[in-house]
């Protein structure tokens, strides 16, 4: 069985005097390992697929599945790491990349190492103290990816895909 499946999905927008289709009969099959992209002009529906997957929203007919089991809300295995960096302006990036294991309640001292070791691969240990808006562009992209991979998710979900290829070539 595939570790995630999208079947028959498509998703409609209402609007005040018109439906808006914007995903027609997606079917997908993804293993375990596989890096899969999905390539298309702006507006053609890549980061609605991706907040199905995600579970932030519904398909308005077919299934996505994870291991199985429909998707009908936000799991922790899922990361997906949107195209803005959404890092809070008032935390420090050490508290950034930490805020999900405050929410998830899985902050430990271990997961607390594990995220500091990712902050260090991606050149950025030493601006732990320092707030997002000291860093670049770039820099804030790489702490958010931090957060998102410090929960250990089992799928991840990149809506910005030239990111994971920067970091891949520079950092990991």
């Amino acid at each position: 069985m595939a570790r995630l499946q999208l079947q028959n999905i498509e998703k409609y927008f209402f609007t005040g005097s018109d439906i808006v289709e914007a995903i027609r009969n997606v079917n997908l099959e993804v293993d375990d390992g596989e890096f899969v992209s999905i390539i298309g002009p702006s507006g053609c529906g890549k980061t609605t697929i991706l907040s199905m997957v995600a579970g932030l929203t519904t398909p308005s007919s077919g299934d996505v599945k994870l291991d199985g089991a429909k998707v009908t809300s936000q799991t922790t295995n899922i990361g997906y790491m949107l195209q803005q960096d959404y890092l809070f302006p008032w935390l420090t990036i050490g508290d950034n990349i930490n805020i999900g294991l405050d929410i998830t309640r899985t902050k430990t001292k271990e997961n607390e190492d594990y995220a500091k070791d990712l902050l260090d691969q991606m050149g950025l240990l030493r601006h732990i103290d320092q707030m997002p808006s000291e860093l670049s562009g770039g820099m804030r992209q790489r702490a958010a990816l931090v957060r998102t991979l410090a929960a250990k998710p089992s799928l991840l979900l990149l809506d910005e895909p030239s990111l994971l290829l920067t970091i891949k070539q520079n950092y990991i």
